[in-house]
């Protein structure tokens, strides 16, 4: 009977470490992931702070545009 148990014994240690292996990768692709997601982050950021600017001024513009073309509403 001692057999069986360092045979389990043996087969235990092994799956844990095969768990743990696993455990370390998944916690390294989820550092690469968290890294790429702030760097996209960022470059998307910036792009998206452009576009905010260029919308908000091509509304300017427009109701510049509305109210010069109304002139009973531009004179008050």
């Amino acid at each position: 009977m001692a057999v069986w148990i360092v045979v389990w014994v043996i087969l235990a240690l092994v799956t844990v470490g095969v768990v743990v292996a696993f455990a370390v990768g998944l916690a390294k692709q989820g550092l690469i992931v968290g890294r790429s997601a702030a760097k996209m982050g960022e470059e998307v950021g910036a792009l998206a702070d452009e576009i905010g600017r260029e919308s908000a001024r091509a509304s300017d513009r427009m109701a510049r545009m509305s109210v010069a073309s109304r002139p009973d509403r531009g004179r008050r």
